[in-house]
């Protein structure tokens, strides 16, 4: 386990950062994040050979080694377990990831799900399972 990882997960949680929109754009899930100051995009592609995932915060731009605490919040709402998001090493199988990015709806805050959305969003998709991964299911 990693100290600085750590630190990151636990502002994940504790933190009033919310997960409002989800998309589907080529071969990724990106999640629209409120942090404290700002909203980003952070995106988690569904090849194994693309992991980390990225975030265009600050932090996740000068240590690109480490999860931010806005990709530790939407790996943590997917199923991630504490364990795994405090290792800085973790990199999750192929089949890994389909399995987080089947639950990539159940990340996005509750009251988000009623929005309308645009072709692609959570609002137009509900709870079925995303298109870029429904061959793999």
């Amino acid at each position: 386990m990693n100290k600085l990882q750590e630190v990151r997960l636990e502002r994940a949680k504790e933190q009033d950062l919310r997960c409002f929109r989800l998309r589907f754009v080529d071969d990724a899930a990106r999640f629209s994040v409120m942090g404290l100051s700002d909203i980003y995009e952070v995106e988690i592609s569904q090849d194994a050979e693309l992991w980390p995932p990225t975030c265009t915060c600050a932090d996740n731009a000068w240590r690109p080694e480490l999860l931010c605490k806005h990709i530790a919040l939407v790996l943590h709402r997917m199923g991630a377990s504490d364990e795994q998001l405090s290792d800085c090493c973790w990199e999750p199988s192929q089949s890994d990831i389909y399995e987080l990015l089947f639950s990539a709806p159940e990340a996005v805050d509750s009251e988000s799900h009623s929005s309308e959305g645009s072709s692609g969003d959570i609002g137009s998709l509900g709870h079925s399972a995303p298109t870029i991964l429904s061959e793999f299911r």
